[in-house]
C-alpha cells in the first residue's frame, strides 16, 4: 500500500470516528477499575522521588496479569541514577502480586505474555547484554527456551505460548549461507526448535496453533504445526504491517505503520476469519491508532498523536476500544472518581476484561533523568523534564 493510500485510510478513520462502544442492546458498556499493585513500592533499590513505571503486557482469561516494572536505581555501572531493564511480575485477584524469580547473573527479565496455564513468556537480559527467550511461572519454574547458537548474536525472546505446548519466540539463526538472520522460532511440545518466517517476529498464538506476527514489511498468519503461511498484508517500502493478537476464531488485530516499522504513524486494523482487512477509526482529533488486543467481539488499543518512540509514555495518547467498527475512549467508560487517565489498552480477555496502562491525574511529577556524558566521559543527569509514574489497571465490564 502506498503512502497516499494510508493517508486516505487515516482521513476516513477520523471522519468515521464515533465515541461509543455499545453492547448488544445499544447501551454503553461501562467498567469498574482495579489497580495492578506494583512490587516497586517495596523494592528498596528503587530511588525515591524518581519515576516508576508499570508496563502491563498481557491478561489471560482468568484475569491474571503479566507485567514489568521499571524504576531508577543508584550506582549501576557508576551512574548515580539509572533506569532498570525491567522486572517481571504476575498479579491476580486470587494470589495478589508475585515477582518472577530470576537468575542472579542478569540485568532484568521482561514479561511479554501470560497464557491460561499461568505460564509467563518473556526475555532475560544478562549482564553481558545477551538476551534469551524464557518461560516462567510464579511457582518458581524458570527456563531459557530460546538460546542463540554461538555464531549468532544473542537477541532472543519468547513472546507467547498456548496450552497445546507450542511456544513462540524470535532470534538470529544462520541461514543456508551461514549468515545470521532474524527468524521466528517455534518450540514444539516435544521441545524441538523449528524456524518460521524471517525478518520479523511472532506476537501471539491461539488454541488452534495459528500464530501471527510480522515478517519484513508483511503481517502474516502462520500455522506452526504445518508450516503454512498466509500473508494478511504484504506491505512495501513505506508501509509496514503488524499482526499483534489472534483469538480462537482466527480474527486478528494489528496495525499498518507508515514509513517506520516501529515508530511511524499508524492505522489500526483487524482481519476477519477469511483474512479480509478492516480499518478501525481514530478517536476524533487523533492522527494515529494501534490495535493491540482482540477478544471474541472487541478490539482494544490506543489512539492519539502517535509519538510512539519520541514519547513512548506520552500522556496525550488514549486507551480505546473498538466494537463493531466504532471507537470509544475508555476514559469515558470508567468512573471519574478514580482520578486516572488511561493511555493504552494492551489486551482483552474472553470475559471482556481489559488490561490498560495509565497515570494518576493528581500525582506529582517525578524525576526521570536523561543520561549523557561530558568531555571527560563522566555521566551527566538532566532532571529538567519530570515524568509521570505509570500504572497498570484492569477494567471489568459492569453487567
Amino acid at each position: 500500500m502506498k503512502h497516499a493510500n494510508l493517508l486516505a485510510f487515516s482521513v476516513a478513520s477520523v471522519l468515521s470516528s464515533v465515541a461509543a462502544a455499545t453492547g448488544q442492546d445499544g447501551h454503553l458498556t461501562r467498567y469498574r477499575v482495579a489497580a495492578v499493585p506494583s512490587p516497586a513500592v517495596s523494592d528498596p533499590s528503587c530511588l525515591p522521588g524518581h519515576t516508576v513505571r508499570t508496563l502491563p503486557r498481557g491478561i489471560n482469561d482468568f484475569g491474571s496479569v503479566a507485567a514489568d516494572y521499571t524504576c531508577f536505581v543508584a550506582d549501576f555501572n557508576g551512574i548515580p541514577a539509572s533506569q532498570t531493564f525491567g522486572r517481571a511480575f504476575v498479579w491476580s485477584p486470587r494470589f495478589g502480586t508475585q515477582v518472577i524469580s530470576r537468575p542472579p547473573d542478569n540485568r532484568g527479565v521482561n514479561a511479554l505474555s501470560i497464557n491460561n496455564r499461568g505460564e509467563v513468556f518473556g526475555r532475560e537480559i544478562s549482564l553481558d547484554g545477551s538476551a534469551y527467550g524464557i518461560r516462567a511461572t510464579v511457582f518458581g519454574a524458570y527456563e531459557r527456551i530460546f538460546v542463540a547458537p554461538p555464531e549468532c548474536f544473542s537477541i532472543d525472546g519468547a513472546t507467547a505460548g498456548n496450552l497445546a505446548g507450542y511456544s513462540l519466540g524470535f532470534g538470529f539463526r544462520p541461514d543456508s549461507s551461514g549468515q545470521c538472520q532474524a527468524k521466528w522460532l517455534i518450540r514444539t511440545p516435544a521441545g524441538v526448535i523449528n524456524e518460521g518466517p524471517g525478518g520479523g517476529q511472532p506476537w501471539d498464538i491461539n488454541s488452534w496453533n495459528i500464530a501471527v506476527g510480522d515478517a519484513g514489511s508483511a503481517a502474516v498468519r502462520f500455522h506452526v504445526s504445518s508450516g503454512n503461511t498466509r500473508v494478511l498484508f504484504a506491505g512495501d517500502a513505506t508501509t509496514f504491517g503488524r499482526a499483534q493478537d489472534i483469538n480462537d476464531d482466527g480474527e486478528v488485530a494489528g496495525y499498518l505503520s507508515l514509513q517506520d516499522k516501529f515508530c511511524g504513524l499508524a492505522v489500526a486494523v483487524n482481519w476477519d476469519t477469511a483474512g479480509r482487512m478492516h480499518t478501525l477509526p481514530h478517536l476524533a482529533g487523533g492522527v494515529s491508532s494501534r490495535a493491540l488486543g482482540i477478544s471474541d467481539s472487541e478490539v482494544v488499543g490506543q489512539s492519539g498523536p502517535g509519538q510512539y518512540c519520541i514519547a513512548p509514555y506520552a500522556v496525550t495518547e488514549r486507551a480505546v476500544i473498538w466494537k463493531r467498527g466504532r471507537v470509544a475512549d475508555l476514559n469515558a467508560l470508567i468512573p471519574k472518581g478514580h482520578g486516572i487517565t488511561l493511555t493504552r489498552a494492551v489486551g482483552v480477555n474472553r470475559a471482556g476484561q481489559i488490561l490498560a496502562q495509565g497515570f494518576r491525574n493528581d500525582e506529582p511529577l517525578t524525576g526521570c533523568p536523561v543520561l549523557s556524558w561530558d568531555a571527560n566521559d563522566n555521566p551527566v543527569l538532566d532532571y529538567s523534564t519530570p515524568c509521570r509514574n505509570m500504572y497498570g489497571f484492569v477494567l471489568t465490564p459492569v453487567r
